[in-house]
């Protein structure tokens, strides 16, 4: 199973960790791209603090039985667990960079 795939299998199960995740990563652009690129900082600090508390809220709102379906599939469960965040990261990253850009461009 290549990467990819395992992506979008982790989309399919954890779409809304996906959807919190990128509400908190658009919040921390915004402040960047809004008050200036000075307070790049404080966007991190937002995501830093949203990052564990998706985790928690995923991990004790979510019915761990529909996570055997998808095990099953193929992806193991500390890759269920690490691949949302990993492409949260990835994503925060270059769109704070791009934002941080754009704000000095402003």
């Amino acid at each position: 199973m290549t990467l990819l795939s395992k992506i979008r299998l982790s989309a399919k199960f954890g779409g809304s960790v996906y959807l919190v995740s990128a509400i908190f990563t658009l919040v921390a652009v915004g402040v960047v791209i809004i008050l200036s690129p000075a307070d790049l900082t404080f966007g991190i600090v937002i995501k830093l603090i949203s990052i564990p508390l998706i985790f928690l809220l995923n991990n004790s709102l979510s019915r761990q039985q529909d996570m055997y379906f998808y095990l099953n599939l193929g992806i193991s469960r500390n890759e269920y667990y690490i691949i949302p965040y990993a492409v949260d990261l990835a994503a925060f990253i270059i769109l704070m960079i791009i934002s941080c850009a754009i704000g000095n461009a402003i």
